[in-house]
């Protein structure tokens, strides 16, 4: 009795937290729609001000045309969410598919609905609408940064623990939502975030900390740089077997850079430059992560294999030596 008492319990939590996280979504949406400040439509948001005290605009903000992007992060996490309900609904085996296979962990569902709490609802909406509140704002945006980062992790491993199970019984399906919808939409807000991120560290590293406008430009861009490569590296090199249908974070990177050569780009203005090297190591690195991605499919497909010996299951690659 008291197993069957447990078991009861953990569907009604697992359950609750799928409802909670699709909810919290719809409420966001919600609240943004109804908002009328510009800058927090969820068609235009920008989250906070680009200009700083007294008018001071930050040299890294992109064209206000770029937070056009939130249109298609939106879609994205309400594609998202309404796999998440139909994983909530189906049934495997008869029984409840999210609890015969645990591929959506518990941790990711808490990272979505960490996230909404904290970047949705009243709090971002005042801390949105003053520029006094830019270190506040930094804090938030870093914290989004992390949560979902931990959300991308853990529900990589749990593809990893799960993915053989899911192909030994026809749930092919769902691996393939996992990678290429779930995974995908954490790697664009994250990427979006962290461009956020750089354009508010910008404001803080000035108007809180009183480093020369210029010089924080090149640090947060300098940051940017060096967060680019070394995403790039460790997808490719180290974690190619979680992350390699993993692409979207590539898009706000993109993006935001486009956005500020086009606003800002003057040859006579050295960190503009920086603009211009970013936005074509960005593209290419792109480019080249959609490449590898592709030959390593038909060369190299990621193969699962129970692990006998600790009852956990693994990656094996056919072929270590065909990776490009």
């Amino acid at each position: 009795m008291g197993s069957e008492v447990d078991t009861m319990r953990g569907t009604v939590w697992r359950a609750a937290l799928f409802i909670i996280s699709v909810l919290l979504y719809a409420s966001n949406m919600v609240i943004k729609g109804l908002d009328t400040s510009p800058t927090t439509s969820p068609w235009n948001i920008t989250g906070i001000s680009t200009r700083g005290r007294g008018g001071t605009t930050s040299y890294i903000s992109p064209d206000r045309r770029v937070f056009q992007i939130w249109r298609f992060i939106y879609a994205m996490s309400g594609l998202t969410c309404f796999y998440f309900i139909s994983v909530l609904i189906r049934r495997h085996n008869r029984q409840p598919l999210f609890m015969v296979i645990k591929f959506v962990p518990d941790s990711l569902l808490y990272s979505y609905i960490i996230y909404h709490l904290t970047a949705g609802g009243p709090i971002w909406m005042q801390i949105s609408k003053g520029g006094e509140f830019v270190s506040s704002f930094f804090v938030i945006l870093g914290g989004g940064v992390i949560t979902l980062l931990t959300g991308l992790i853990t529900s990589s491993r749990s593809i990893e623990e799960h993915g053989s199970q899911l192909e030994r019984e026809g749930l092919k399906k769902d691996l393939w939502c996992m990678r290429l919808i779930v995974q995908n939409t954490l790697a664009l807000y994250i990427g979006w975030l962290s461009c956020a991120s750089i354009i508010v560290l910008n404001k803080v590293l000035v108007f809180a900390s009183g480093v020369e406008l210029v010089r924080a430009t090149y640090i947060c861009l300098g940051i940017l740089n060096a967060a680019i490569l070394v995403w790039f590296v460790l997808e490719t090199f180290a974690f190619d077997k979680y992350l390699r249908y993993t692409f979207m974070q590539y898009i706000p990177f993109i993006l935001a850079t486009v956005g500020n050569y086009v606003s800002r780009f003057d040859t006579e203005t050295p960190y503009t430059i920086y603009f211009a090297v970013l936005m074509i190591l960005a593209s290419c690195l792109a480019l080249v992560k959609i490449i590898v991605m592709v030959v390593r499919t038909i060369r190299n497909p990621i193969r699962y294999s129970p692990n006998k010996s600790t009852g956990k299951f693994e990656l094996q690659a056919q072929d270590s030596q065909t990776y490009p």
